[in-house]
């Protein structure tokens, strides 16, 4: 809940989860120096992934996020342009992520994910933007 809190009011920096998800980024980095890193991850995993390729954005090649976590003020912070947001057209969890700033908001169903039996904060329609 604390993770959740510093999501919703966009103090990840302080919180003890992004702070250790930006020290296990630098360590496989430091273990592979030279080579650029792809992040993914779903719901607060999708936020803390998307937060590793803000603050690193140099050494991530891709980032995609799942129905991340997204706080109030997500719609007015610029989306990395690494990242890839995915998820489900009604999921309001992740709503911030579908309006944040950056690949000029673009928003693509994918009808395949109808085969899959998913509920709406995993997946089942996806939106890519």
């Amino acid at each position: 809940m604390v993770s959740d809190l510093a999501i919703m009011t966009g103090t990840e920096k302080y919180d003890k989860r992004f702070k250790q998800a930006l020290k296990a980024f630098d360590r496989v980095r430091s273990k592979y120096p030279g080579y650029r890193i792809d992040t993914t991850g779903h719901s607060l995993g999708g936020q803390l992934a998307t937060y590793v390729t803000r603050e690193r954005s140099d050494d991530v090649t891709k980032n995609i996020s799942f129905s991340r976590g997204t706080g109030f003020l997500e719609p007015f912070r610029e989306r990395p342009k690494q990242t890839t947001d995915i998820s489900h057209e009604n999921d309001i969890i992740s709503l911030g992520a579908r309006l944040s700033r950056g690949k000029k908001g673009s928003s693509v169903v994918d009808d395949r994910a109808n085969l899959l039996p998913l509920d709406a904060h995993n997946l089942g329609k996806l939106n890519v933007v």
